[in-house]
């Protein structure tokens, strides 16, 4: 992980296009992950304690889901290693 912020307040009809995911509750936390083959993403973490949170920290990645409806539906997170 390079970075994490706490995210108090969006606007989640301009985030969510499909109507069968469900919209993110505030507060959440995100962070910019440096992966081990080079790119560097943006995306949610889940089961983080942001105070916790360090640069450098590694972090494992976790399929969540995010739907509402009978599809499947799931998003790539991270959450700290153990």
């Amino acid at each position: 992980m390079i970075a994490s912020a706490k995210v108090h307040l969006h606007n989640p009809t301009a985030s969510v296009a499909n109507t069968d995911v469900i919209d993110r509750e505030t507060p959440f936390t995100i962070g910019s992950m440096k992966l081990d083959d080079g790119p560097t993403i943006r995306t949610l973490m889940v089961d983080a304690d942001e105070r916790a949170l360090k640069p450098g920290q590694r972090m494992v990645s976790k399929l969540v889901p995010i739907g509402r409806s009978a599809q499947t539906i799931v998003d790539l997170r991270f959450t700290p290693a153990s």
